[in-house]
C-alpha cells in the first residue's frame, strides 16, 4: 500500500500570481519582437505547480535561427520519473502558413528548461517544430499550460 504524505499548505508563502513578460528566441540565435499590447502571459504558482495562460502576438521577426522558443516564468522541474511534466494547449491564428493545420499543434517542453516550443503536424502529415519560416507578423499564439517548477 502506498502512503501519501500530508504536507501542510501555507497560502502566504506558497502562492504567487503575476504577469510574465514573454521573450521569443531561436534555439540557435535571434529573437522576435512581440506586440506590446500582447506580450505578457498571466501565471499562478501554488507550491511547485505553475499555471500559465495568455495570448502573445508577433510584431516583427528578426530572422531567428532554429526552433521558435517561448519563455516561461519558472524553469520546468527536471524529474527523473518521466521526461515531460507539461500539460497544455496552444492555438495558432492569424498566420499565413497554409501547411500548418491549427488543429494539429501542441506544446513541447522538457524538464530543466524555462521555455516551450510549438510542434505541429503539417497538412501532409509531416511532424515539425515552429521555425522562422512559419512565423509572420500576423501570428497570434494563445496558450494555457500547467507544469511543475
Amino acid at each position: 500500500d502506498a502512503t501519501l504524505e500530508n504536507t501542510p499548505y501555507d497560502a502566504g508563502t506558497e502562492y504567487e500570481e503575476g504577469l510574465h513578460l514573454m521573450t521569443v528566441t531561436g534555439s540557435s540565435s535571434g529573437s522576435m519582437n512581440l506586440n506590446t499590447s500582447y506580450n505578457q502571459i498571466a501565471y499562478t504558482k501554488i507550491g511547485r505547480v505553475v499555471h500559465v495562460t495568455g495570448e502573445v502576438r508577433i510584431a516583427s521577426n528578426n530572422s531567428i535561427s532554429g526552433n521558435v522558443r517561448f519563455s516561461l516564468p519558472y524553469t520546468i522541474a527536471d524529474l527523473s520519473q518521466t521526461s515531460e511534466y507539461v500539460v497544455g494547449n496552444v492555438h495558432l491564428s492569424g498566420h499565413g502558413d497554409a501547411n500548418i493545420d491549427d488543429n494539429k499543434t501542441f506544446l513541447y517542453a522538457t524538464g530543466g528548461n524555462a521555455y516551450f516550443e510549438i510542434a505541429h503536424v503539417d497538412n501532409d502529415d509531416t511532424f515539425a517544430f515552429l521555425t522562422n519560416a512559419n512565423v509572420d507578423t500576423a501570428f497570434n499564439i494563445t496558450i494555457s499550460l500547467t507544469y511543475f517548477a
